[in-house]
């Protein structure tokens, strides 16, 4: 029983999610959950720094994100 009200409360969660990303991406013209390019690049940072020490990797997104308009 407890697992068939997980499964609902987990589809009512996507659902209001979901719907708030659709009101968002048709009434915005700034996505602020899915900042596009600076996503992509910030968490490739962390995938290219990833030979480094932790805290390398930590501050990896933040440094590609930043350095990538330089290039």
């Amino acid at each position: 029983m407890v697992r068939s009200h997980t499964k609902i409360v987990g589809y009512l969660l996507t659902l209001v999610v979901l719907s708030y990303l659709t009101y968002v991406a048709l009434t915005e013209t700034w996505v602020p959950l899915l900042d596009g390019a600076n996503l992509i690049f910030h968490e490739a940072g962390h995938w290219v720094f990833f030979w480094g020490p932790p805290l390398l990797v930590s501050f990896g997104g933040t440094l590609l994100q930043l350095l990538v308009p330089f290039v």
